[in-house]
């Protein structure tokens, strides 16, 4: 296919005046003319012809804006859309091109749609590579990328600001990798470079394009909300991101969890958690932690604090809002109220923005005991100055999970008192580190005389915990770790690329409980199922080495023991049936009746086959064996998490569950190969050591798996690599994962 731009016909006097100049191959002045002319009067064609001149100076990326914009108010705008993706596949983004061609498939009449074909063809043959392979030891050492949101802007005053660079230098110095460091400042409206810190400023609308440029291994970003990659366009780039608020999840769409959940299953993004607060928040959720690590906290300097006669007990607080709708969330109100009604005790404010509202409300009280310390303040004498650090914090969200403030002080000698809202809560309470009490006045102040009374047997206890917790050395070295794994991950299409694809053969993705319940249903799957997963040798044999795993994993469980009671749930074809009928009363659960009914032709003695839900269809017992062949592999984190849970209801004390896990590495190259296109159901692939993860994150253990496939004489390269398609896993019941 030839690659030109083309241009619609001009339709205003000062569009022709820069068309001209287009002609004459004067484009740079035709982009200021275009530019003008949209000044006076805004339309698709003239954003197109300036899109033009701008792709013939070489600016792609301001073409790529204004091609954009001329579709916004045309989606029938057959040259901006053939123009915008003729620039895509320039760029090398023939997998950002298919969403483009699919919208503009549904928006165009029939007779402007003859361009499409063409296009679609290329984009799906270019881009048919939708997964990476894992990290290349030896070609380069690792590029990790430290990011996080307004550090040049509010620099050491904001939390997430000063982890994510206590980390970046924590890495530089010890990490072995190639470290370097970017901050997402608002303000901006072109990329900086500060020379003396060696921090990049990028404002939002070039993060996307900055970190392609850049290249990282592994992006390292610090943020309070989930979707740092949504929100800049990062769904690509693999990604290791700590959460640091209570409640990162606030105010989204489902379908956004949707993408960010499958960037997960596909080993493009790791969550960190930092508390349980956050960890808690998103598990209900159906979001993976992939760990919980501490904050990374610079050591405290080693000084002699001045000596001082206090007289009142002091409670310092030094977690102040920035915006005033975050001032209730701390709790500024429950803090002033506190004061009101404790005048022995001296309350100190580090407030990091203007001090005037917060000093009139003072003012206003009457309050002699409060006092406000404005702007930047020697913090290693603000803690020589308190006893304790309180953390009066009136909700969940808007919080840091893990306040830096708590620990600092805590590494000091100054023990905590926090409300029922504060991440580290529990951990507070199990150390003996300090009190937590409910978000109340009463609450607060009950637990601030008792705070008094206590303070040098916590003080002890605050700094011996504090120290053990947030160690510098053991939080950057659990970073490592992860950015190792992240490197040795295989990485997979993203949702929306996958979905794309599906889209321009007119199919949709089978995804979720109900989608899959509705695939299954129809006599034709049913009845074809055995013969489109399993047609010929080699796929045959590899049938029969999964079914020769499983009797293994029973009989290395219960020996050749016949008087078991086994469970095959979404049994499908019933196709693993004679494999547990051996060792005793076999059940067979499935929901479409149509499978139940060709499991029943194919297995007609010896099994008791039942119709229902296998997430809540009541048994009435448990069983030694419950199997579940692929079924696992077609679920989202949430409904795994539900089966994983109704594993733990249908297990006896000592029984196994089998599962068939595929491997990442072939199957990711054989769809690749074949085109994600043909893909039509969902499916998650896992290294033995993931799948372990995530057994242990759900109660579950680990007993042991068989390799099947290697070898096979597949009709594909992965068979050349020697690795299994898939192993043949048991696990057992086991206590669930503690933060």
């Amino acid at each position: 296919m030839e690659i030109s731009i083309t241009l619609p016909p001009i339709r205003t006097s000062a569009q022709l005046r820069a068309m001209e100049s287009y002609r004459r191959s004067e484009y740079h002045e035709a982009v200021v003319l275009f530019q003008k002319a949209l000044e006076v009067t805004e339309s698709s064609e003239c954003w197109n012809n300036l899109g033009c001149s701008q792709f013939a100076c070489s600016l792609y990326e301001e073409a790529e804006v204004s091609f954009r914009r001329a579709i916004e108010l045309d989606s029938r705008h057959a040259q901006a859309v053939q123009n915008l993706v003729v620039l895509l596949i320039c760029r090398k983004q023939s997998a950002e091109a298919l969403p483009i061609l699919a919208r503009a498939q549904k928006a165009l009449e029939p007779n402007d749609r003859a361009f499409l074909t063409p296009l679609f063809e290329r984009c799906l043959r270019e881009s048919r590579a939708l997964t990476n392979a894992p990290f290349q030891w030896g070609t380069h050492s690792p590029r990790i990328l430290c990011m996080v949101v307004g550090f040049l802007e509010r620099g050491f005053m904001e939390a997430n600001a000063r982890e994510a660079w206590t980390l970046f230098e924590s890495l530089r110095e010890s990490s072995g990798f190639e470290v370097s460091f970017a901050s997402v400042e608002t303000n901006l409206s072109k990329r900086i470079y500060d020379k003396e810190l060696q921090i990049h400023g990028v404002p939002p609308s070039e993060v996307a394009s900055f970190v392609r440029e850049s290249s990282p291994d592994v992006l390292q970003v610090h943020s309070p909300h989930l979707y740092f990659p949504l929100d800049y366009g990062l769904q690509h780039q693999p990604t290791t991101l700590t959460l640091t608020d209570n409640d990162p999840l606030r105010g989204r769409q489902p379908e956004d969890l949707d993408e960010l959940r499958h960037m997960i299953d596909s080993g493009r993004l790791m969550i960190v958690g930092q508390s349980t607060g956050n960890f808690t928040c998103l598990r209900r959720h159906g979001i993976r932690v992939a760990a919980t690590i501490p904050p990374v906290m610079a050591a405290p300097v080693q000084r002699v604090p001045a000596p001082t006669d206090r007289g009142n007990f002091v409670v310092g607080f030094a977690t102040s809002p920035f915006h005033p709708e975050h001032w209730e969330p701390r709790g500024v109100s429950l803090l002033v109220e506190l004061a009101a009604e404790s005048p022995e005790t001296q309350f100190l404010l580090a407030w990091r923005t203007s001090p005037g509202e917060i000093e009139k409300i003072v003012a206003a009280r009457g309050l002699k005991n409060l006092t406000v310390l404005a702007g930047k303040l020697d913090m290693e004498e603000f803690y020589d100055r308190i006893d304790a650090v309180i953390l009066p914090f009136g909700t969940t969200w808007g919080n840091h999970t893990c306040p830096l403030s708590a620990v600092e002080g805590m590494l000091r000698g100054k023990p905590v008192l926090a409300t029922e809202f504060v991440g580290i809560a529990d951990w507070l309470q199990r150390e003996g580190a300090g009190i937590v009490v409910p978000p109340t006045v009463q609450g607060l102040r009950t637990g601030l005389i008792r705070l008094q009374s206590e303070v040098r047997e916590l003080s002890v206890q605050a700094r011996l915990a504090a120290r053990s917790r947030f160690d510098r050395a053991a939080s950057v070295t659990a970073y490592r770790q992860l950015h190792s794994q992240m490197l040795e991950k295989h990485k997979g299409p993203t949702l929306r690329d996958w979905e794309n694809r599906l889209e321009t053969t007119g199919k949709t993705l089978v995804r979720g409980r109900p989608a899959l319940a509705k695939f299954y249903e129809p006599r034709a799957v049913a009845e074809g199922y055995m013969e489109e997963r399993f047609p010929s040798l080699p796929w045959r044999q590899f049938e029969e080495q999964e079914r020769d795993a499983m009797k293994h994993l029973v009989v290395s469980q219960f020996g050749a023991r016949t008087d078991l009671t086994l469970l095959d749930l979404a049994t499908g074809s019933g196709r693993l049936l004679c494999a547990l009928l051996p060792f005793g009363a076999t059940t067979a659960l499935e929901g479409s009746e149509e499978m139940l009914r060709v499991a029943q032709q194919a297995n007609p003695l010896g099994v008791k086959f039942v119709r229902g839900d296998i997430f809540d269809h009541p048994l009435g017992e448990k069983f030694h064996v419950v199997t579940c062949g692929r079924l696992l592999r077609h679920l989202e984190y949430p409904d795994r998490r539900l089966l994983y849970r109704r594993f733990q209801e249908l297990l006896r004390e000592d029984g196994i569950a089998i599962v068939e896990i595929p491997n990442p590495g072939p199957e990711y190259q054989a769809r690749d190969g074949a085109g994600w296109e043909n893909s039509t159901v969902y499916d998650v692939f896992w290294t033995l050591a993931e799948f372990r993860d995530e057994l242990n994150e759900n109660g579950l253990g680990l007993v042991s798996a068989v390799s099947v496939g290697a070898h096979l004489s597949l009709p594909s390269e992965q068979a050349k690599t020697g690795e299994p398609i898939e192993h043949v896993v048991a696990f057992e019941k086991r206590g669930m994962r503690r933060v």
